[in-house]
């Protein structure tokens, strides 16, 4: 449910819809109908308000924001991760998106840039936590609108009104190749529409090249030469094309002449190498113009500068670096090195985060010895990613490790630690976490659970139990009263722990869950422990391939049997 307070939202590119409308008219009036040219608006008027693409985590607020856009007249399209976000906008070329950040496999508003670059088109409002600096950076990269998180219902509505709105002129704009041959009573308002346009145009005539026209951001990016009554083989002296990477076009690879041989160009990234100035970034577009009887005579080139999107998306993904970095090295310090052998146990661990490239998250293991000579177990997951969830798993490990130094019994040190927690995290923060205390001389393991993943026990005979039950999370609700139980852990018997990115592990609709992981481990039956942990994790890893959602933690312990 989203909330009902009023949240700012700051647009840029507004535009009415009286104001669109107007525009609208005047382009159907000086469209040929020849050319089978049908406008996005008319899509938009004719059948519903407009096409929006929503992109959220959390599968509740996507439903939510979807639900919302709906009632309101829109085709909504949702997604759940950067890959689904670009995928439904390339294939619903919608009028806006509404980009919830930050989303799984994204590097933050680096998806903004993505979406501005390969798809300039579609307007984007961004959904973030509040951010002065994300906020200035996204609407300096184009952003339609700026809503701080979470959103609520009018200021939503209103920012993607006036999205779709200035993606309607936007489309018209873009669809000025096909409009090129209108009657000669409509030339003045073409002329001032390509002329207001940010984007470079220049239409020339076939097959002779003459210049028809070259707008003010055209002759921006030449250095603002004289252009019109020009031929084709003249311009080339002004502005040289080349490909992205610098090397010189190959005879054929002209945007313009490829275009005056009937093909069309769909925003090539070429670079631009204007005389006397210094070389620049531009997505490249080119069409031809038709006749009625279908025959080229004309063709039209339209450049846009990205170079300023580009220099900003690699200033953010500088500071994303910065910032992984930081927390990578952080989460490394944290990982414990709990070695091989413990007082006796057996001890074998795994770490995998969900690739090399992603941001950090909060899953942490910890194995320690207490005073009295008993070993202290962890097994947590921190919400959240990045250098926040670093943090906070820092301070649940040694919160753990100082309060069963001085009081090792689980309840006791999961209530003392909640009560920290519920005053250093935010509302949505919170952590789940299994804490379990084994007398070695004994094998006794006493434990409590605080919404964690169930541990499994593995028993000498090959049969597998389920630690049960659990209690509430720590770090969301102060005063709760944890309990502990006790259990035997018999020679050659082993305890797995380990993070919900085992159980949620996905092989399309289906999760491996709690009992797909029991047996896993019931087939490491009499097997030493990092085999058997290495083996768990190979298995999971297969069932979700091509790959894991979530980083992984495996943590098991083995009483090693007796000597016979």
């Amino acid at each position: 449910m989203l909330p009902s307070k009023q949240t700012g939202a700051r647009c840029v590119g507004s535009l009415s819809m009286e104001a669109c409308s107007r525009l609208v008219a005047q382009f159907r009036r000086c469209s040929s109908p020849s050319t089978g040219f049908v406008s996005r608006i008319d899509m938009a008027m004719d059948e519903h308000l407009g096409t929006v693409v929503v992109a959220h985590a959390e599968r509740g607020s996507r439903a939510a924001l979807r639900d919302i856009l709906r009632r309101a007249g829109y085709v909504a399209v949702s997604a759940e991760s950067e890959e689904e976000a670009l995928n439904a906008i390339a294939r619903w070329r919608p009028h806006a998106a509404v980009l919830c950040l930050p989303l799984p496999g994204a590097d933050g508003v680096g998806l903004l840039a993505k979406v501005r670059l390969h798809h300039p088109l579609v307007r984007c409002v961004v959904v973030a936590e509040p951010n002065t600096d994300i906020e200035n950076a996204v609407l300096r990269m184009g952003a339609a609108a700026y809503i701080p998180a979470p959103p609520n219902q009018t200021s939503l509505l209103a920012a993607v009104r006036s999205a779709v709105d200035a993606a309607n002129l936007q489309w018209h704009l873009a669809g000025v190749d096909t409009a090129a041959g209108a009657a000669d009573d409509a030339q003045q308002q073409l002329h001032a529409v390509f002329n207001a346009a940010p984007i470079g145009i220049l239409v020339v005539d076939a097959p002779t090249g003459r210049i028809r026209m070259a707008n003010e951001a055209f002759r921006r990016m030449l250095g603002n030469p004289s252009l019109e009554g020009g031929e084709l083989n003249g311009w080339p002296e002004l502005l040289h094309l080349r490909r992205a990477s610098g090397d010189p076009l190959i005879p054929g690879q002209a945007p313009l002449g490829r275009a005056m041989e009937g093909q069309r160009v769909t925003r090539e990234e070429m670079l631009v190498v204007p005389r006397g100035r210094s070389p620049f970034p531009c997505l490249v577009s080119a069409a031809p113009i038709l006749d009625a009887s279908h025959n080229v005579v004309g063709a039209v080139l339209v450049l846009q500068d990205v170079s300023e999107l580009k220099r900003i998306q690699l200033d953010l993904q500088a500071a994303y670096n910065r910032e992984r970095r930081v927390a990578q090295g952080l989460t490394k310090a944290f990982v414990p090195r709990v070695g091989t052998n413990a007082g006796g146990l057996e001890v074998a661990s795994l770490y995998q985060p969900i690739s090399e490239e992603a941001r950090v998250g909060g899953d942490l293991f910890d194995l320690f010895p207490l005073p009295d000579g008993r070993y202290g177990i962890t097994m947590a997951d921190v919400a959240g990613k990045g250098l926040d969830a670093a943090v906070e798993t820092a301070t649940a490990k040694y919160l753990m490790r100082g309060y069963a130094a001085e009081h090792a019994d689980p309840s006791v040190v999961l209530a003392r630690a909640n009560e920290v927690l519920c005053t250093l995290t935010g509302e949505s923060d919170f952590i789940t976490l299994f804490y379990g205390v084994i007398d070695v001389s004994t094998g006794i393991l006493t434990y409590g659970n605080a919404g964690h993943e169930l541990p499994l026990y593995l028993d000498p005979d090959g049969q597998v139990q389920v630690l049960e039950p659990t209690d509430p999370v720590l770090g969301a609700f102060p005063e709760v009263e944890y309990r502990q139980w006790e259990m035997q852990l018999s020679p050659g018997g082993a305890l797995l722990t380990y993070t919900d990115g085992i159980t949620e592990a996905r092989a399309g609709n289906t999760m491996l869950g709690l009992e797909g992981v029991a047996e896993l481990l019931k087939q490491q039956h009499g097997k030493p422990a990092q085999e058997a942990v290495s083996a768990i994790y190979r298995a999971v890893a297969r069932f979700a391939y091509p790959a894991l959602r979530d980083d992984v933690a495996i943590l098991l312990v083995r009483i090693p049997p007796r000597e016979s």
